[in-house]
């Protein structure tokens, strides 16, 4: 897999870690706090491709043992089971990995805003904005995002009529 330059990677976050691992490490703050951020960065790639490679190795071990067993049997049955089990996972894995990947430019490290407004809809415009609200922390939270809500306006009878939240530039699963 040459688009995640995994080999590449494992030599810079070992080449990483010895720089952090010298004694005078901390003479320089921002210097470390840049060896630090460099090493999370290629650790957030490492650690699912890691994930994915040991879902794989385990779908085809147990791909193995279902050949053994006699078609049919109980065994068979749930070692099919866990091969499919595994390779949903591992695609889950993948997706998300991809995704990462296809997100990599310069600009998309960096915060995010989004603003939702009800317009001119009424109570259920208002109902509208605050699920568009949820479904939105939730996603980001999923994906492992921190969201911190800047301003909430409340709706008359219910929801929302505007609601801005930022995602702040580091995910959560880099730490």
């Amino acid at each position: 897999m040459a688009i995640f330059d995994v080999a590449h990677r494992r030599q810079l976050v070992a080449e990483l870690e010895a720089q952090a691992a010298q004694p005078d490490f901390w003479d320089s703050p921002n210097a470390a706090r840049d060896v630090i951020d460099k090493t999370n960065r290629h650790k957030v790639v490492l650690k699912p491709f890691d994930e994915l490679n040991a879902l794989l190795e385990d779908a085809m071990v147990m791909h193995e043992l279902a050949g053994a067993e006699k078609k049919g049997s109980p065994e068979y049955t749930a070692a099919v089971s866990d091969v499919d089990g595994l390779l949903r996972k591992a695609e889950r894995v993948f997706e998300a990995l991809e995704m990462q990947q296809l997100l990599n430019g310069p600009m998309d490290k960096c915060n995010a805003f989004l603003s939702l407004h009800s317009g001119a809809g009424g109570t259920e415009a208002c109902d509208w904005a605050e699920m568009l609200l949820r479904m939105y922390q939730r996603y980001c939270e999923r994906a492992g995002f921190e969201v911190e809500i800047m301003d909430v306006a409340d709706g008359d009878e219910a929801g929302i009529t505007s609601a801005t939240f930022a995602k702040p530039s580091v995910p959560i699963s880099a730490f």
